[in-house]
């Protein structure tokens, strides 16, 4: 499976978290009509079980909902971003999660002071992202950032370019950074 922050990993974790969720349907389905047919009765430690079952089973589709309620970085996004991205530390198809709202990242990098992103969702409200964002950081001790979240592709890939010209603008803290917003991301 591909790895968090890498691009396709929304579109992988959808098969994953959807076969998963039906070999567990199907294994506490069998463990309770299979142990019920057989002892001709539901009142039966299999019966139990399968009632301890559903809860990783619940957990599991309950994952899956999450996958395909969450947009992936599109093809043509990918294929501008690697054109002008170089060396700049970045992660694709982030799914950030919060108490009150999810914000969708197709691409995010870290260069020179600042955090920025693209979101292909026309929901997701990006001030709100914005300050989400620099809450988490704040908490890990990354103050001073920029951070701004594109909507429109275009100047998203402007400012990468800025960067490419300017040498990659290397930043200290970009991979804790990074790692940062994979932990609070789908």
């Amino acid at each position: 499976m591909n790895k968090k922050g890498s691009y396709g990993y929304i579109r992988a974790a959808r098969k994953q978290k959807i076969l998963l969720s039906a070999l567990l349907i199907a294994a506490t389905a069998i463990v309770y009509f299979g142990a019920r047919a057989y002892l001709g009765t539901p009142k039966n430690v299999f019966t139990i079980m399968a009632a301890l079952m559903c809860l990783p089973t619940g957990r599991a589709i309950l994952d899956a909902v999450m996958f395909f309620r969450a947009p992936c970085c599109s093809g043509e996004a990918m294929q501008e971003i690697e054109k002008y991205i170089g060396d700049t530390p970045g992660a694709y198809d982030l799914y950030l999660t919060s108490y009150q709202k999810n914000y969708s990242l197709s691409h995010a990098c870290v260069a020179g002071g600042a955090v920025l992103a693209l979101t292909e969702d026309p929901s997701c409200q990006t001030g709100e992202g914005q300050a989400h964002i620099r809450k988490m950081m704040e908490t890990e001790g990354y103050k001073g950032y920029t951070i701004k979240i594109f909507e429109d592709r275009d100047k998203y890939i402007g400012r990468l370019k800025e960067i490419r010209e300017k040498g990659g603008e290397k930043d200290p803290h970009a991979g804790g950074i990074l790692k940062l917003l994979k932990q609070i991301s789908l």
